[in-house]
């Protein structure tokens, strides 16, 4: 009967734990080399179907960075979080419609560090409060809903389609790096585990294509897919630099590998990637510079071209942002882009008159299907 109780309670004890995906069996890994091999993929796969000037003509619609952009129900949100550290709102003709929340110490009002934010499947805003520990809950017309206690700090955010969200946790030696939790930060499921020296990119570590979701951590090889239905991990990509990888006692020590990373060769990619149908697309280093890369995920085929002063081609998206679905991608230009244009005539007068005012333009990409 001893033997009978102890059996029990160490079944109860495992049930009650968060499960891990290397107990229950990680999907097949697929390599996906970057060697460059067709230049013009990304030429031949895009075309840009939209552009949408921002307007930008008074001090409440100027953002100063664009950490983050969602497009949900016709509806486009920009969070800034590190210049204004503001959350604002733009329709698809590019009017302005205001901001989501203000900085304050009342109800709805958030603190000095808003970390990321996400639109759900009912069409409310969701924004991170690591400041005040909270996540606080808008309408689409900002009115507030109200607010949860975070029971950690959040480094990314993703709400799913049954309702949980998914997290990335920040990084701390044996901790995990994703969780999957309930509308009450109730943990359900883990994901990986941070290194001795778990130190990472601080960006924004998800990206969305249609009922999927991208995660990735800075300078590592790996990008993962999950559901964005209920976060289980559907598969994982490893992308082979050709001999040209940032080394692995470099890859949990951001702080030393920022010392040396320009004067190397490595190659490395430094935001999420999007993922559009069969294709992958994102930014990367090539050594000095930023790249744009795409690779085919069925056939290997790939193309890193690099971003170099003077000599951006305007007819490729540049600096991606947002999967609206499976075979459109939205990208941003600004001041500093269209002077790297190669040809800047082709933007037209009001697109150049509306930059060098200080506006900002995203472009609307459609991605070929074969």
């Amino acid at each position: 009967m001893k033997k009978y109780y102890i059996g029990l309670f160490l079944l109860l004890l495992s049930c009650g734990r968060a499960t891990d995906p290397g107990r229950q069996g990680i999907p097949e890994t697929v390599v996906l080399p970057l060697k460059n091999d067709r230049p013009a993929l990304l030429k031949e796969k895009t075309k840009r179907i939209k552009r949408i000037m921002l307007e930008s003509g008074t001090s409440e619609s100027a953002f100063m960075d664009m950490d983050k952009l969602v497009v949900k129900n016709d509806r486009i949100y920009i969070l800034d979080f590190v210049g204004t550290r503001a959350l604002y709102v733009f329709g698809m003709d590019g009017k302005y419609q205001g901001r989501i929340g203000r900085m304050g110490g009342g109800p709805g009002e958030y603190g000095r560090m808003i970390r990321d934010f996400d639109v759900d499947s009912h069409g409310h805003v969701l924004l991170v409060d690591n400041q005040k520990k909270k996540l606080h809950k808008y309408t689409a017309g900002n009115d507030y809903i109200g607010s949860v206690d975070l029971p950690f700090v959040i480094d990314g955010f993703c709400a799913l389609d049954n309702s949980d969200y998914m997290v990335v946790l920040p990084a701390r030696k044996g901790t995990a790096e994703v969780v999957v939790c309930d509308s009450l930060f109730r943990q359900k499921r883990t994901y990986f585990s941070y290194a001795e020296n778990g130190d990472k990119l601080d960006l924004p570590a998800f990206t969305r294509a249609e009922k999927r979701i991208v995660y990735h951590r800075g300078i590592q090889d790996t990008v993962r897919l999950f559901s964005s239905e209920d976060g289980t991990l559907l598969k994982s990509y490893l992308l082979n630099f050709e001999g040209k990888q940032v080394p692995e006692s470099m890859k949990n020590d951001y702080s030393e590998f920022v010392k040396i990373r320009k004067e190397t060769d490595f190659r490395y990619l430094y935001q999420t990637p999007f993922i559009l149908g069969r294709y992958m697309v994102g930014n990367m280093y090539a050594g000095r510079h930023k790249a744009l890369f795409g690779v085919d995920t069925e056939t290997g085929e790939s193309c890193v071209i690099p971003l170099l002063e003077n000599a951006v081609d305007g007819d490729l998206p540049d600096f991606p942002l947002f999967v609206l679905n499976d075979s459109v991608l939205v990208s941003y230009m600004d001041y500093n882009v269209f002077i790297a244009l190669e040809n800047r005539d082709a933007m037209g007068e009001e697109a150049i008159a509306h930059l060098e005012e200080g506006g900002t333009i995203l472009d609307f990409w459609t991605i070929v299907r074969p």
